[in-house]
């Protein structure tokens, strides 16, 4: 896990592929919590976490990420208590689970299913996010997740008084 806390002025972070398997709700791939930033990202790349999130910005401001690549059914960053972030494109074969599942007992249940979740936060940019809509195969344990309809799933849900630019 890469956590990130209380970063200096203009810090740049590439980031590689982080693979795991089942850990537990709270962990993170990479939990940027606390920092003033700048921080930037590029060619960011946390998946396959498969917990409440496999990144998560909370706390923080001015962070930006170049490039996002996602696998999975989990939400692939969530993004809370935060101001002036920014995604700028993402893509993989990641797919939410549909509105109306329920996630397995011990994580999160109050936001619905989506690859990414914002919550109290402003100025929030994300940029051409892109799916794959896989609709068939697949299974939980299988690292892309299982395929759901795209109609049924959310890319994006905002809450708690978000503000988007």
């Amino acid at each position: 896990m890469l956590e990130a806390y209380d970063v200096g002025p203009a810090s740049e972070v590439p980031t590689s592929p982080l693979h795991g398997g089942t850990v537990n709700a709270t962990y993170r791939h990479v939990l940027i919590n606390g920092t003033a930033g700048p921080l930037h990202f590029y060619q960011f790349n946390a998946e396959h976490a498969r917990s409440d999130a496999n990144a998560e910005v909370r706390g923080s401001s001015n962070v930006r990420m170049y490039s996002f690549k996602s696998e999975g059914n989990a939400c692939v960053l969530w993004v809370r208590d935060s101001s002036n972030v920014t995604l700028f494109g993402s893509g993989g074969n990641a797919a939410a689970l549909p509105l109306n599942a329920s996630y397995s007992q011990g994580y999160i249940q109050e936001a619905p299913p989506s690859l990414y979740r914002v919550e109290r936060s402003t100025g929030v940019r994300l940029l051409l996010l892109t799916d794959q809509g896989r609709v068939q195969g697949g299974s939980p344990s299988d690292f892309p997740g299982e395929g759901f309809d795209p109609r049924d799933w959310a890319m994006v849900a905002w809450s708690g008084q978000s503000t988007r630019l």
